[in-house]
C-alpha cells in the first residue's frame, strides 16, 4: 500500500513537471526555456526536476510524447455507433476539440517540428511523430473499411489515401487556427467533411 502511494505521488509530481514545462516551452521556446524556470513554474526545486529528468531535452521529449499521447487516448475512448459517416463525424469533432484545446500552445508544436528536423532529439521525435500519425490514420481507415463492407462508402475509394489526407488536413487546420485566431475551426471542418463525403458515398 505504502509503495503504491509513493509511486502515485512520484507519477503525479512527474506529470506536474511536464505540464509546467509545456507552458514554459510554449511561452519561451526550447532555447529560451531553462530547467530552473520549469522548476519554478512547477513549484519544485531544480534538483527535484533532475530526479525525474536527465536534461532539458529529456523534459522536452516528455512534453511532446504527452501531447501526442493525449490525442491518441482521446480518439481511443471514442466508440461511436451508427454509420461510417456518423463515426467519421465523431472522430472529426474529437480532432477539432483537440485543436481548440491546444491552439494557444501551437507554437510548441512548431518547436517540436523544428527539433525533429535538426536536433540530436530528431530520431526520438520522428519515431513519436510517425507512431502518432500512423495511429490516427488507422482510426480513420478502419472506419472507412467498415463503411465499404456495409455499402456506405464506394468500393473503389482508396481508404488509406483518404485517411492520410484527412489527418493531414486536421494537422494543417491546427496551424491555421494558431495563425488566424478568429477562424471558425468547427465550421471549416464540417464544410470540408461534407464536401469530402459527397465523393465517398455511393450515389443513387
Amino acid at each position: 500500500m505504502g509503495s503504491s502511494t509513493t509511486q502515485d505521488r512520484k507519477s503525479a509530481k512527474r506529470e506536474a513537471i511536464i505540464q509546467a514545462a509545456a507552458a514554459v516551452f510554449a511561452e519561451r521556446g526550447f532555447a529560451g526555456a531553462t530547467v530552473a524556470g520549469i522548476a519554478a513554474s512547477a513549484d519544485v526545486g531544480k534538483g527535484t526536476v533532475y530526479e525525474y529528468f536527465d536534461s532539458k531535452e529529456d523534459i522536452f521529449l516528455a512534453v511532446f510524447e504527452l501531447l501526442m499521447g493525449q490525442l491518441a487516448e482521446d480518439l481511443a475512448t471514442q466508440h461511436p455507433g451508427g454509420s461510417a459517416v456518423e463515426q467519421l463525424r465523431v472522430f472529426s469533432e474529437a480532432f477539432v476539440a483537440w485543436i481548440n484545446h491546444t491552439s494557444e500552445a501551437y507554437s510548441l508544436t512548431l518547436e517540436f517540428w523544428a527539433a525533429a528536423g535538426t536536433s540530436p532529439m530528431r530520431d526520438r521525435l520522428m519515431a513519436a511523430f510517425r507512431q502518432g500519425y500512423l495511429q490516427y490514420r488507422e482510426f480513420i481507415a478502419d472506419i472507412l473499411h467498415q463503411g465499404q463492407e456495409h455499402g456506405e462508402i464506394r468500393p473503389g475509394v482508396d481508404v488509406e489515401a483518404v485517411a492520410t489526407a484527412l489527418v493531414g488536413m486536421w494537422d494543417a487546420l491546427g496551424l491555421q487556427a494558431w495563425m488566424f485566431t478568429d477562424l471558425d475551426v468547427e465550421s471549416v471542418n464540417r464544410g470540408f467533411l461534407d464536401a469530402m463525403l459527397t465523393g465517398l458515398i455511393p450515389q443513387a
